[in-house]
């Protein structure tokens, strides 16, 4: 990746200030502080074309990060999983939260990898539907799962329901924005009245981050391994439960829910030390009540509320 690939922000993405804090240089690139609203993000960031490119390619994203080679092929709906519980455990909590009088329930996802959430809202009965950037994971969905789903860019499309969907869900999707708002407007728009929308991201106050952080300031740099692996040149922007539940406020949702998660390990390729290492920290998270996702479910009301 070259620097002409590179963004220039010289702003907060989220509030527009132009007060921030330098961190540290990670990558090809710095992680700032927004003094304003406690944000990070990353200046230089990816460009959208940029990080739809290298989400398209297999081949650059393995090659970027050699812990991504088994992440699009895994979960099955036979086979347990932790990655299975936390859908189910998600599924669970829009059931509960959607009207049951509905005949026919909807359910859009954006960026649905290889279709293993929406083949698993399907089997609970929902009508589903999502757009993916990745012509193999269209592939892959339609193949292992029976999928008939979109590819494209999801910021270009129109929903296809006019009433919109009942619920709308982007996991780990949000945090390469670095126009979050305007992606966060179009679900809106894709929301029936009072629909849901589920999103999950990598949570930026967690024991992973405190802890890479922690050893990159004591060793004055020398120890990066941690910070570069927490903070990766395709997420732009990073989230804590007060700054993901303060935007998404901003866009008119009503928090219905929040909740942490961990890291399912089994769905990256790592060595037996790297994961038994990971497993360690992430069980330490948890202990913690620090995990390292964060999960967030937002109501869309009948009339939009704009938080100024």
């Amino acid at each position: 990746m070259t620097n002409s690939q590179h963004l220039l922000l010289h702003q907060c993405p989220v509030c527009g200030s132009n007060q921030r804090r330098l961190l540290f240089p990670v990558h090809q690139s710095f992680v700032y502080s927004c003094q304003p609203c406690g944000l990070r993000y990353l200046d230089p960031c990816m460009s959208q074309k940029d990080m739809s490119d290298f989400y398209e390619s297999p081949e650059q994203l393995f090659k970027s990060h050699a812990f991504y080679q088994t992440y699009y092929d895994y979960g099955d709906l036979t086979k347990p999983s932790k990655t299975m519980r936390d859908y189910q455990v998600f599924l669970s909590c829009l059931d509960e939260m959607s009207s049951s009088q509905k005949k026919t329930r909807t359910f859009f996802e954006v960026g649905y990898g290889n279709g293993l959430f929406l083949a698993a809202a399907q089997k609970k009965g929902w009508q589903v539907a999502g757009i993916d950037s990745s012509h193999r994971n269209r592939s892959v969905a339609r193949h292992r799962f029976g999928l008939e789903l979109q590819q494209g860019d999801f910021m270009s499309c129109q929903s296809s329901l006019t009433n919109g969907y009942d619920v709308v869900v982007a996991m780990d999707v949000l945090e390469h924005f670095y126009q979050p708002m305007a992606f966060l407007e179009k679900i809106y728009s894709y929301l029936s009245a009072e629909g849901f929308f589920l999103i999950a991201v990598p949570n930026d106050l967690s024991f992973l981050r405190l802890l890479s952080e922690s050893l990159f300031r004591m060793s004055f740099g020398l120890i990066r391994g941690g910070i570069e692996k927490t903070y990766l040149m395709e997420h732009t922007v990073y989230y804590t439960r007060q700054t993901l539940s303060a935007l998404l406020q901003k866009c008119g949702f009503i928090i219905k829910k929040q909740f942490f998660s961990s890291t399912d390990l089994e769905r990256y390729h790592f060595t037996a030390i790297e994961k038994l290492a990971a497993s360690g920290i992430l069980n330490i998270g948890k202990l913690i009540h620090l995990e390292n996702r964060l999960i967030m479910i937002g109501q869309k009301p009948s009339e939009k509320i704009i938080v100024l």
